[in-house]
Order: structure tokens, then C-alpha cells, then sequence
């Protein structure tokens, strides 16, 4: 009988010491993500399995050309992954499939280089329709 509670309490220890591996780990550095729908293609692809990092935006603020997991505004249950290509103050057009950003820097506007897109994607807007 005593050889039984030693195999029951070394299964608790394991079983405690994991969770406080795990758990921390999982709330605070890394994230399970699964990829939902074709916004992101051909980068990510509908039904990926991503592991998002958690800690780096806690150090250092997003800059334009990264890719982003967060919540929807209008439903936190829901998850967007999106590529950021406006930054604050600033105001995004799309004008024939091309992004043109504009900023003090650039009153006229600057076209995005859209370097992560293959050769003929053009940008399109939110309903699959090209602007």
C-alpha cells in the first residue's frame, strides 16, 4: 500500500511541477494560433497552425511590414492576423491595387513596396474587390 501513495505522489509532483512550467509559459510568452481564412496568402495559408510570441510587444512597440495577432475590437473572442503597413498619424490609401502611405514625412504620399507579395498580386480591399 505505501508503494502505491509513493507512485500517487511522485504522479502529483510531476504532474505540479509541468503546470508550473507550462501554464507561465503559455499565458505569458508563447500562444497557440490557428490560421482562419485566405487574408494572409500566400504567407499564411488557410488551417496553418502558428506559435505567436507574446513577450516582444511588451518591450517594444510594432513597426510597419510585421505580422500581428490580436483581438477583433468589435468581438475579443475572435483572432485577426494581419501585416501592418500604417503606423499612427498616419493615412493609408489604395489606389489601383498599390498602397500609398501618408505621413509629415511624405505629404504627397510613398508608395508601400509590398516586397512580401509575389510579382502581380495587386492589394485588394476588404470585399476581394481591387481599388
Amino acid at each position: 500500500m505505501r508503494k502505491f501513495f509513493l507512485f500517487v505522489w511522485e504522479i502529483i509532483k510531476v504532474a505540479s511541477i509541468s503546470l508550473a512550467i507550462i501554464l507561465p509559459v503559455r499565458y505569458f510568452l508563447i500562444q497557440p494560433f490557428y490560421v482562419k481564412g485566405a487574408s494572409m496568402e500566400p504567407n499564411f495559408h488557410d488551417h496553418e497552425y502558428l506559435i505567436i510570441d507574446e513577450i516582444t510587444y511588451r518591450f517594444e512597440a510594432p513597426v510597419r511590414g510585421q505580422v500581428i495577432v490580436f483581438r477583433y475590437p468589435k468581438n475579443p473572442q475572435e483572432y485577426f492576423i494581419k501585416r501592418i503597413i500604417g503606423m499612427p498619424g498616419e493615412e493609408v490609401q489604395v489606389k489601383d491595387g498599390k498602397i500609398f502611405i501618408y505621413n509629415e514625412d511624405n505629404p504627397e504620399g510613398l508608395m508601400l513596396n509590398e516586397e512580401y507579395l509575389p510579382v502581380g498580386l495587386e492589394t485588394m480591399d476588404n470585399t476581394g474587390s481591387r481599388l
